[in-house]
């Protein structure tokens, strides 16, 4: 606001009348040198996070309105007005289509897109039929290369277009007229809603930019097989709604549905669909969050009976009720109520209609004396130095569910990401140390030990339930599930005494190995889903099955009751499967020792750990280990016995605690029906599916988030039995089958269920409460992230993967997903 030479400004910034901004009335400004004023501005913003009531826009209290477009022909040559030279008198002007015929008001438009004119309505004298007679009109744009608006006079007659917003009382009958059908059909111009193809696309015009948000395939526009009922009572059936996308023009004023597959249609047959606008909360709005100013009824239309035969289908999940999916009241028992087709680690805003993950949570689970199944093991005071050795060390060690208190089928506690873990020193005592080179990674265990004592024998029951020897034995799944390298050893790890800390008030203090520290930047962090339910491996061979018989010990609770039999233990009863490297280095001490416990005193085994560690063995030799060479547990050298080797594994237990997110949650639907429409209640045979349609699309979604959708298909999906009293659950005695239909909720975090005595089946067959079996199997238990890999089944189901943003705590939601089938 003021010259200043110095800092190189030799003109106050003015504006074009001449005045200059005052920095006192116009602030804030910078006092110094110039005394800049600066302005903060910005154009759109939600009003939830603005807190502007117009979404950011400027003050607008106009409701946008449909907009029709009808063919016109200019008859006659325009008269102009000689007073006014933008005004015109058309003496003529025809309608191609009766039914779209109408006098014209003020506000309409007559334009000739294509040559860059357009004339706003005055007034008419008359409608005579096709006909306007004498309307008056304003020309508001022409082309820059006429020498005056006179030379329309020359130029008018020919193909135009009638434009006029929506009228609920004087277009009442005529609906049709605001949509456009491309290609046109065979009724146009007199039905222009008949004889549609079954590949055309629906678009509708606004009278204004719109919010491109607000305008969806399954809120708020859509395309339907049956009409939809005031309030969606009783609602319409999922398969009844036409999958497809919305697209829009870049004026964000033309809306375009454009159908997956053509429309399902049986030649010789005129089927009926309609085109719904719906109002309300999710309906369509303009920029600034205006609704419809008039409600838009449905427009029906009906397909050209000579067209050829298509067969397809599809359906809709909207998450506006639990149970989206209308029975037919006369054949479901009083006490069935609703029957959920979503399950899993999801919640649900039925009033906004949008299913979410759980919310980003971090914590910190302790594996130490204070859980019931490790305050059953042996202390060990001593302590030990693996894997922290100068002389270097490979290690690999176990954590499981029951060793930080957690239950097997608990959901909360499956998928959940580890971003650091710690150790505890013995009597709480740490020394400095520094590491040039350490490493740590993570994966899920085939083995889950198990160190039950036989009372009768008074050794361990399940003595080779623990770790091999060779450290890839140890994997559940090398190519599913390889190594997640948590720490890389460039890194190096520096064991600072000020780093010790406690958890929730207890007493046992910890020190953390450097994972995710110094990042970056925040989105560096690196983490690992335990306990993933992706990974549909089976292991734990050689013990008791889950839950562990030492747990239900503790418990006081028969030891021989499984969940799931030995061998056929899924990833939420498998353990965490951790592996540090340790390289040799001069210049560090190894005085550190880690405070364990002895999973039991009457045997070494099962293994809880794996490890070679080098040292100085019994001819006084330093004898090192480079741990990216060591493929099999060596053990390593007792310094308390005159270095003589040891064995290479143990049941040594680490106490220690591990930081945790919520960072993933996974969902799944029931078994759905790739439904004929042609044929109620039956499956088009060989369908082709179509990847899902999602609300919001994925690029919508907040910065760092996605949902990943994965499926499944079977040939049939049919029931053991119509006898009712087989149809409850085994553990509640609640329903969980009618008709055909499953309780999504009784579905096992895998998005199965076994009765309670199937659960460890490991094979396809007679293992659900649904047959599954002989031809009616899975074709196969993998989920498939390319749903073409499922074509042909008659049933499929889907899984959805949720990824929530650590960093900011965002979560992706999901208002609508879609799936579409064609023959």
């Amino acid at each position: 606001t003021r010259e200043d030479a110095v800092f190189g400004q030799f003109k106050v910034l003015e504006n074009p009348t001449g005045h200059g901004l005052d920095p006192i009335l116009n602030g804030a400004w910078d006092p110094n040198g110039t005394q800049d004023v600066f302005r903060a501005m910005r154009s759109g913003g939600s009003t939830e996070i603005t807190g502007d009531s117009y979404n950011g826009f400027l003050l607008d209290n106009q409701a946008p309105e449909i907009v029709g477009s009808s063919a016109v022909e200019i008859m006659a040559d325009p008269i102009q007005n000689g007073v006014n030279p933008t005004e015109f008198v058309i003496p003529s002007v025809l309608f191609d289509s009766n039914l779209c015929a109408r006098l014209p008001k003020a506000g309409d438009v007559i334009a000739q897109v294509a040559d860059g004119i357009f004339a706003d309505v005055l007034g008419a004298q008359v409608l005579n039929g096709r006909e306007i007679v004498n309307l008056r009109v304003r020309l508001r744009q022409f082309p820059l290369a006429w020498t005056g608006p006179e030379q329309w006079v020359t130029e008018a007659q020919g193909v135009a277009e009638f434009q006029s917003a929506f009228d609920p009382v004087n277009d009442a009958g005529r609906v049709g007229c605001f949509v456009h059908i491309s290609p046109l059909p065979a009724g146009y111009p007199d039905q222009p809603s008949f004889g549609v193809d079954p590949a055309s696309t629906f678009q509708l015009r606004f009278s204004e930019p719109m919010d491109r948000a607000s305008v969806t395939a399954f809120d708020s526009m859509l395309l339907t097989r049956a009409e939809l009922n005031p309030d969606n009572d009783p609602p319409l059936s999922t398969s009844d709604f036409v999958v497809g996308e919305v697209s829009l023009a870049p004026d964000l004023q033309r809306f375009t549905y454009n159908p997956d597959f053509p429309l399902n249609h049986e030649a010789g047959s005129a089927e009926e669909y309609f085109l719904s606008l719906l109002a309300g909360d999710l309906g369509a709005t303009d920029l600034a969050g205006n609704g419809l100013g008039n409600n838009f009824p449905a427009i029906p239309f009906q397909l050209d009976a000579a067209k050829a035969s298509t067969r397809n289908g599809g359906r809709v999940s909207r998450f506006s009720a639990l149970d989206e999916e209308p029975e037919d009241p006369g054949n479901i028992p009083s006490d069935y109520g609703t029957m959920p087709e979503w399950g899993g680690q999801h919640l649900f805003d039925l009033g906004a209609e949008y299913i979410f993950p759980r919310p980003v949570n971090r914590y910190t689970a302790v594996a130490d004396r204070t859980q019931t199944v490790p305050s059953m093991m042996v202390p060990f005071s001593v302590g030990i130095q693996t894997p922290l050795s100068n002389h270097g060390s490979k290690m690999q060690a176990v954590y499981r569910y029951v060793d930080v208190g957690w239950t097997l089928e608990d959901a909360a506690t499956a998928n959940v990401d580890v971003t650091g873990i710690a150790w505890a020193p013995v009597d709480g005592l740490v020394t400095f140390d520094s590491y040039s080179e350490f490493e740590v990674r993570m994966n899920t265990c085939r083995y889950s030990p198990d160190e039950f004592i036989d009372p009768a024998t008074l050794w361990p029951r399940w003595p080779d339930s623990g770790l091999q020897a060779g450290y890839t034995s140890n994997f559940l799944n090398g190519v599913d599930d390889p190594q997640r390298v948590m720490h890389s050893k460039e890194k190096g790890y520096q064991v600072d005494p000020g780093t010790i800390f406690t958890v929730g008030g207890g007493t046992t203090k910890f020190v953390p190995y450097p994972l995710n520290e110094n990042l970056a930047e925040p989105g560096d962090e690196v983490t690992y889903t335990w306990r993933d339910t992706s990974l549909l491996q089976r292991g734990g061979p050689s013990n008791g099955g889950a839950p562990p018989d030492q747990q239900m010990l503790a418990l006081g609770l028969d030891p021989g009751i499984d969940i799931m039999r030995t061998g056929q233990i899924r990833t939420i009863g498998l353990p965490l499967l951790v592996e540090f490297r340790c390289y040799p280095d001069a210049a560090a001490t190894g005085l550190n020792g880690f405070d364990i416990n002895l999973a039991a005193n009457s045997s070494s085994k099962p293994y809880m750990r794996a490890f070679s560690t080098g040292g100085i063995n019994s001819s006084g030799n330093a004898t090192p280990v480079q741990p990216d060479s060591s493929s099999s547990s060596s053990g390593g050298f007792n310094p308390g016995a005159n270095g003589q080797a040891t064995y290479g594994r143990d049941n040594s237990f680490y106490l220690g605690a591990i930081d945790l997110v919520v960072r993933v949650s996974r969902s799944f639907s029931i078994w759905f029906p790739a439904d004929d429409p042609s044929n109620p209640g039956t499956q088009l045979v060989g369908a082709q599916y179509s990847p899902a349609v999602m609300e919001p699309r994925l690029v919508d979604q907040p910065p760092g988030t996605t949902i990943e959708v994965d499926y499944r298909g079977a040939s049939n999906v049919t029931l053991h039995t119509s006898d009712m009293g087989n149809l409850l659950d085994p553990d509640t005695g609640d329903p969980v089958l009618h008709l055909g239909r499953v309780d999504a909720t009784k579905l096992d975090i895998y998005g199965d269920h076994y009765p309670t005595a199937d659960r460890h089946n490991t094979t396809l067959a007679n293992n659900r409460i649904w047959d599954l079996s002989g031809n009616n199997r899975l074709q196969d238990e993998a989920w498939k992230s390319d749903i073409s890999a499922i074509n042909g089944a008659r049933f499929y189901q889907v899984r959805l993967t949720f990824r929530s943003n650590i960093q900011t705590h965002e979560n992706p939601i999901l208002s609508a997903l879609a799936v579409a089938w064609s023959q």
